[in-house]
């Protein structure tokens, strides 16, 4: 399952644009599980409002080195917000 989510994550499709240019405040949520070889994984989405329509976009799955601690899922979401340049527009 994880190599289908993975095609998605590649390229943002043609109709959406990059989560920098919203002109909005985004939404984030997140889920994080250890698949069944204990490798420990985040997937983080963005969820915000175009034209009346909602959108939701995949941002990054993540393999964590370390557990689901507070501080590790923490320092995650601020590294994608920092890569995809979001920090000012997640609340």
């Amino acid at each position: 399952m994880l190599k289908v989510i993975l095609t998605h994550l590649v390229l943002y499709p043609s109709h959406h644009p990059h989560p920098q240019k919203v002109d909005c405040m985004l939404n984030v949520a997140m889920d994080a599980w250890t698949s069944p070889n204990s490798h420990a994984f985040v997937t983080v989405t963005i969820h915000y409002e175009e034209g009346g329509n909602p959108r939701t976009l995949l941002l990054d799955i993540m393999e964590c080195a370390e557990a689901h601690t507070g501080v590790t899922l923490a320092v995650t979401l601020v590294k994608i917000f920092n890569n995809f340049g979001i920090s000012d527009k997640v609340w």
